[in-house]
């Protein structure tokens, strides 16, 4: 399925970016995507996604929330993102909430997570994905490890 939306929520601290992520969350009908750190710097990114007037909703929410906080450093919704950018958004975080979803599926709900992460998971099975060392195009063949640059990865410049 494709992202009907994507919103981004950044703030400085991490007390902000949760105050931020639990207001969005209960604004609207929005799934919560997972977080970025950056180093040194403690800004985090919140990636949440769903359909157009309901991103919009949760961050205009999260983003008077982080406000008050004074923590709000950007905000940003991309109606209708292109599909490439999965690279950037789905991330080793978002793969554990997934993870972790699935888990508590298990337990609550008598499914297996075999079920559970190949319902959630588009690309590669939750399994490989963990194998991948090349963040990038997660091939567990791809010689790159996460944080080596770019040009090391087997799928570099491919079309």
């Amino acid at each position: 399925m494709e992202r009907q939306a994507l919103g981004l929520i950044e703030s400085k601290g991490f007390v902000s970016a949760i105050e931020a992520a639990d207001a969005a969350l209960k604004a609207a009908d929005v799934r919560l995507l997972g977080y970025e750190m950056t180093k040194g710097q403690g800004l985090i990114t919140i990636k949440l996604e769903g359909n157009v007037s309901a991103i919009e909703t949760a961050v205009a929410t999260a983003s008077a929330a982080a406000s008050k906080l004074g923590a709000l450093v950007s905000a940003h919704v991309i109606p209708r993102p292109h599909e490439h950018i999965n690279i950037f958004i789905e991330d080793k975080i978002a793969k554990n909430i997934k993870k972790d979803t699935a888990e508590a599926l298990v337990a609550h709900e008598e499914v297996t997570t075999e079920e559970v992460i190949t319902e959630e998971c588009t690309e590669a099975p939750y399994e490989a994905q963990s194998l991948a060392t090349c963040n990038l195009c997660k091939d567990i063949n791809c010689p790159r490890k996460k944080g080596e640059p770019r040009s090391m990865c087997f799928h570099y410049l491919q079309d």
